[in-house]
């Protein structure tokens, strides 16, 4: 996707064949690469979609939501090895990991706890862009990144990119 013109960003959806809920931490963990910049700035949102394929949002006080987010620069990728979990990874921020052009990295951005139950047709979609899709901006003027130019997400083969989540088990009838 084009990284700096607050449109690009690829999309990845699962449908569901049955009732699943999620509930809790959710992580992306995802190969990227940029050919053109010195770093990255990757922002990732989850959102549910109905059988039609279209968003759902639901009321919240100040904005309707569509699903947790996660914003990760590449450059800031390290994690702390104590505090990380699987679910949950932790970025101390005190050092800077570059970001060699061509070469791919692998990413864990960590996506605010939610709780989602989906039903037989309806999807879950993960969206990867240099912006937050939804138009929601910084406070500041200008956004302030480090994109510049395409981002390309890996996957498959040795690019073992996927989102992790956790479903909460359906309650079995006992006699």
């Amino acid at each position: 996707y084009q990284s700096d013109d607050y449109r690009g960003h690829v999309t990845f959806t699962h449908v569901f064949d049955r009732e699943t809920e999620i509930t809790g931490y959710m992580k992306l963990h995802v190969w990227m690469e940029t050919r053109e910049a010195q770093d990255m700035d990757v922002y990732v949102r989850i959102s549910k979609l109905n059988p039609e394929g279209k968003p759902v949002f639901h009321d919240a006080v100040m904005w309707q939501y569509s699903g947790p987010n996660g914003i990760l620069r590449a450059s800031h990728r390290e994690l702390d090895p104590e505090r990380s979990t699987e679910c949950e990874p932790v970025h101390p921020h005190n050092s800077v990991l570059p970001v060699e052009r061509g070469v791919p990295v692998p990413l864990d951005i960590g996506l605010w706890p939610t709780s989602m139950v989906f039903h037989p047709g309806e999807a879950i979609q993960v969206n990867v862009a240099g912006f937050d899709y939804l138009g929601i901006l910084p406070c500041w003027d200008e956004p302030r990144t480090f994109n510049d130019g395409r981002h390309y997400v890996r996957t498959g083969g040795r690019y073992d990119s996927y989102l992790l989540y956790p479903e909460i088990p359906r309650e079995t009838e006992t006699k």
